[in-house]
């Protein structure tokens, strides 16, 4: 079977992580069994969380503040950021959805101390 390509409306890193999870998926073997449409989401939303993710390590997460008088009375989260986290979760769902979320492995038991 010939991989997927990817949508022609994917931007250069929706494109990139197309290409490297249908890689993923197709050593799995479950490829052929993908909803296209939600790699596609979850593509396009990689390439969202990269440029936020870019944009909030240049400018921080929050800013300040200032009263009709010009004076810092505060700071505040950009936008941005609640954004990101939003972003986060569809991405999780999404991953979880395709297959591609790893767990944690298990801690091992604890002997019994006698």
């Amino acid at each position: 079977m010939t991989p997927p390509a990817p949508p022609a409306d994917l931007n250069s890193v929706a494109t990139e992580r197309w290409t490297a999870v249908v890689r993923i998926l197709e050593q799995r073997g479950v490829l052929p069994d993908t909803d296209l449409g939600q790699l596609r989401r979850c593509c396009w939303l990689w390439a969202r969380w990269v440029d936020l993710a870019a944009w909030i390590d240049k400018a921080g997460t929050a800013h300040v503040v200032k009263g009709a008088d010009g004076k810092a009375v505060g700071a505040a989260n950009w936008p941005q950021v609640s954004t990101v986290i939003q972003i986060e979760a569809q991405l999780a769902r999404l991953e979880e959805r395709l297959g591609l979320a790893t767990r944690a492995p298990e801690p091992p038991a604890k002997a019994a101390s006698w």
